[in-house]
């Protein structure tokens, strides 16, 4: 785990954001609704939407129907900046096991203090598209007519 150097003196904070982190894996399995905020800014490299946490939700549980028990995250590190009162952007790292192989994957999100002393997702930008990477990774290599993949 890596801080810049003025969120390095704030344990709790740090914390905070560990916890955060850790339960993002289980955003589809848990009830973490608290996790995010009602709406949820989601940015691609293609497009960018605000989206009902209830909406939000519904699409990570989709993708880990799809994607099942085939794979696993594991945060490798992590880096935050305060960017305003009550508001971090993180940036996380995550070893994922899909398809047989660990592959790197990179998440930037937009934190903000929740009630509690949690923190709520204001913004999620994954820098990859997961669902895509498994199903070409997992779909059969075809022929053409002339006997080439």
């Amino acid at each position: 785990m890596t801080t810049p150097s003025a969120l390095e003196n704030d344990h709790r904070l740090s914390e905070r954001i560990s916890a955060f982190l850790r339960s993002w894996t289980d955003l589809a399995r848990q009830d973490q609704s608290d996790m995010l905020a009602e709406n949820v800014l989601i940015g691609t490299e293609s497009s960018t939407a605000i989206i009902s946490r209830d909406a939000f939700l519904a699409a990570v549980r989709a993708r880990h129907t799809k994607i099942g028990g085939r794979s696993t995250s594991q945060l490798s590190t992590w880096t935050a900046t305060g960017v305003g009162r009550g508001l971090l952007l993180v940036t996380a790292t995550w070893v994922f096991d899909g398809a047989g192989a660990d592959i790197s994957l990179v998440s930037d999100f937009l934190l903000q203090d929740a009630s509690g002393g949690g923190l709520r997702c204001a913004a999620y930008l994954p820098r990859q598209d997961v669902t895509a990477m498994l199903s070409s990774a997992s779909s059969p290599v075809t022929a053409d007519s002339a006997g080439q993949p």
